[in-house]
């Protein structure tokens, strides 16, 4: 049963990475052909517990946080005030 969840929830993961990102640069990282990831996005998508587990490595490598989402790109700081001129007297 433990691990039926924690196959779904993996697949799960996949689909939101590939979702948000590419399915070609996650099969690059895992070393897979991309073929292995054509059907991924459908609900019937099966693929073997190693095939999984190879991903889940790959996801840990390009998108190491649990979300699997793209990185908004920080806001810039704000720079420091400029030190104000004395006024002539």
């Amino acid at each position: 049963m433990r691990m039926r969840v924690y196959r779904a929830m993996l697949i799960a993961r996949i689909r939101r990475y590939v979702k948000a990102h590419d399915k070609n640069t996650l099969a690059r990282v895992a070393g897979l052909h991309h073929k292995q990831l054509y059907r991924c996005e459908d609900p019937d998508w099966s693929p073997r517990i190693e095939t999984l587990m190879t991903l889940e490595d790959a996801l840990d490598r390009v998108a190491p946080d649990s979300s699997s989402k793209p990185k908004r790109a920080a806001s810039p700081p704000t720079p420091p005030e400029a030190p104000r001129a004395k006024a002539a007297g």
